[in-house]
């Protein structure tokens, strides 16, 4: 392979790199997609249990039947990890955010913003090539904002 040019690196960069999107701290998540996961297991086993001590000691077949069905019909608790995100993504994002919170001046923003367009190669239309809807929630936020000024 070949070597690079610093604009190749820096486009290379702007798509490959990834940062933590959903809130946490890289180095928690480790953590989190633990505690998370045991979270929901336990959370299973404490409704079949809740179930079964309806029932009781001397069991009505009856009733340990309508358990049975009720535990069964319930679906199992649920969590998602969600992926990071490019960090072309992210920047655009903070960059918007920040001019709509008044932090930093629309302009200075809208050149910022065509900055990273023009290092990854992407005409000037308002979308970024590496957004995704499958895993960034936030995509509606930087539309609304790059929106043409009426």
């Amino acid at each position: 392979m070949g070597r690079r040019d610093p604009a190749e690196r820096k486009r290379l960069d702007y798509l490959r790199d990834r940062r933590n999107w959903y809130g946490e701290n890289d180095k928690c998540s480790r953590r989190a997609v633990r505690f998370r996961k045991a979270a929901r297991h336990r959370s299973d086993r404490r409704h079949v249990h809740a179930g079964l001590d309806a029932v009781g000691e001397r069991p009505d077949v009856d009733l340990a039947e309508e358990v049975e069905i009720r535990t069964a019909r319930r679906r199992p608790a649920t969590w998602r990890k969600y992926a990071d995100e490019p960090l072309a993504n992210v920047l655009t994002y903070q960059v918007a955010r920040r001019a709509g919170a008044g932090m930093t001046g629309r302009d200075r923003a809208e050149a910022t913003i065509a900055g990273i367009r023009s290092r990854l190669g992407v005409p000037d239309d308002g979308r970024m090539p590496c957004l995704d809807e499958r895993t960034w929630h936030r995509r509606g936020a930087i539309e609304r904002w790059l929106a043409p000024r009426r």
